[in-house]
């Protein structure tokens, strides 16, 4: 099944910025290439980098995306960045002005269906952006209010084809925000969640909610209004999820590498890429429109799978190479 035309574009667009963790720059065929003692494809890459002497926020980057209008949002610890190609503008709580950014801790950013953005930050909560005003709508947590955010700690936001807008929290499960409403419903671990501490949300092709967790992966079944964890997986820590041209769901996981889950079959594999990838701490995925997957790791650089998933090269720092 294929991934819907928009994700898709903004999957491949974001290859270039989406592993600030391994290498803050922007890839392209040049000098460098694999590791030493990785198969060589014969492609070289280098990097272009951007950071606070380009006028970036801060230097920590932890999410990235490029909006359908082409600008690059990158989320930092240091405020929120918007980039055009040759002009950075930063973001940051401005005291006294309830439309500025709730907190300078970015986790997360997400373009919905309808081009909105939203912010998910470390104690402010959730950030709605207005592009015509340039200016945020706050949600945060008041235990007074029953419907109100589950938590100001915010990991990942996701959205799905019904216009629900899906909030992953740090310590509250996961929440499901009715906009028209402006009212959240709140599930945890009696809602069959692995965890109520979310990492990662994928909706992918066919409008299946995938929730990653620090206690493995679980599936929202609609009918049911509630979650069904995938054992298969394990119950590592889940930090990234995509679907790939085949409609599997690749599960990156904290020290156990990769996975691919057919959602068909309900069969789990293991996904080779290279040495010691059994053990690899997974920080993001992004495909190109040829089918490869770029897979983002904590200290191991990047790993390129091929679009056949038969092979992979690894892509590291070289500091001596500016």
């Amino acid at each position: 099944m294929p991934v819907p035309a928009f994700h898709a574009r903004r999957l491949t667009a974001t290859i270039l910025f989406a592993f600030a963790s391994t290498l803050l720059g922007f890839a392209s065929p040049g000098s460098g290439g694999p590791a030493p003692g990785t198969p060589d494809s014969g492609e070289r890459f280098s990097f272009r980098h951007l950071d606070t002497g380009d006028g970036l926020s801060g230097d920590s980057v932890y999410c990235m995306l490029q909006d359908r209008l082409g600008y690059l949002w990158l989320g930092t610890f240091s405020g929120l960045s918007r980039y055009d190609g040759a002009r950075v503008v930063i973001y940051r709580p401005v005291p006294g002005d309830p439309e500025s950014l709730p907190s300078s801790l970015i986790f997360d950013i997400h373009e919905d269906y309808a081009g909105t953005l939203w912010i998910a930050t470390d104690g402010g909560g959730l950030a709605r952006y207005s592009r015509d005003s340039d200016a945020f709508e706050r949600f945060s947590h008041d235990q007074s209010i029953p419907g109100s955010l589950g938590s100001d700690r915010i990991f990942t936001v996701a959205d799905d084809p019904y216009g629900w807008i899906w909030v992953g929290t740090a310590d509250a499960g996961l929440d499901r925000f009715d906009s028209i409403r402006g009212v959240f419903a709140h599930y945890g671990m009696a809602d069959g969640l692995p965890s109520d501490t979310i990492r990662t949300l994928l909706c992918d092709a066919d409008g299946e909610l995938w929730v990653g967790t620090t206690a493995g992966l679980a599936r929202y079944d609609r009918m049911k209004d509630s979650f069904l964890a995938i054992g298969s997986t394990g119950k590592s820590t889940v930090r990234a999820l995509m679907q790939d041209r085949d409609g599997n769901i690749l599960v990156g996981t904290e020290g156990r590498g990769v996975f691919s889950f057919d959602p068909e079959t309900g069969t789990t594999s293991a996904v080779a890429l290279g040495a010691g990838s059994e053990t690899l701490l997974v920080r993001a995925f992004a495909m190109e429109n040829s089918g490869r997957v770029w897979v983002g790791t904590e200290d191991k650089g990047i790993r390129i799978l091929d679009s056949g998933g038969t092979s992979s090269i690894e892509v590291r720092a070289a500091p001596a190479q500016p």
